[in-house]
């Protein structure tokens, strides 16, 4: 099985599992600064389920716009 590496088209910086949810993770995702109103914070903290790999995109986004320290702090939470 191939790995996921990206996610609604963007990279997948880091991934962390989400408690006793197999499959769940908390994603960090780099968005070009081409598509992002804040270039200096292209970074996104979404929920993402890998049991769906027929769908690329994430179950919510938690949070848009941060900087790469802010998305590692949350991404932790």
């Amino acid at each position: 099985m191939n790995e996921v590496t990206e996610s609604n088209g963007y990279p997948i910086i880091h991934k962390v599992p989400i408690g006793n949810d197999p499959g769940w993770f908390r994603i960090m995702v780099q968005r070009p600064k081409e598509r992002c109103p804040f270039p200096e914070a292209p970074y996104v903290v979404a929920v993402k389920d890998f049991n769906r790999l027929d769908y690329d995109g994430w179950a919510y986004a938690v949070s848009y716009d941060l900087s790469f320290e802010a998305a590692v702090e949350l991404l932790n939470k």
